[in-house]
């Protein structure tokens, strides 16, 4: 646990670093070029409506995906597969 502490805080400091980097060089590109803006406040628009509208689907599928990866389910698909084994002998 303590390994996980130590190493939460420079976590922390590298995602707040990426996402600052991002908006930094979205601030850069707006003030050289202000004709950039528009078509960039747009294009962050649609994205956001595109998520929201599959967000559903999304964590659906995420949840589907750790089901299957789930240790009962795969020991009991396991089992499943050995009693056809089991049967023919």
């Amino acid at each position: 646990m303590s390994f996980l502490d130590s190493n939460l805080v420079f976590s922390l400091v590298d995602g707040a670093e990426g996402v600052l980097s991002v908006l930094a060089a979205i601030v850069n590109v707006c003030i050289l070029n202000l004709y950039l803006l528009p078509p960039g406040v747009i294009a962050i628009i649609i994205i956001i409506l595109i998520y929201i509208y599959s967000r559903q689907v999304i964590i659906t599928c995420k949840e589907l995906d750790l089901q299957s990866k789930s240790p009962i389910i795969s020991l009991f698909t396991e089992t499943l597969k050995g009693l056809t084994q089991i049967r023919v002998y």
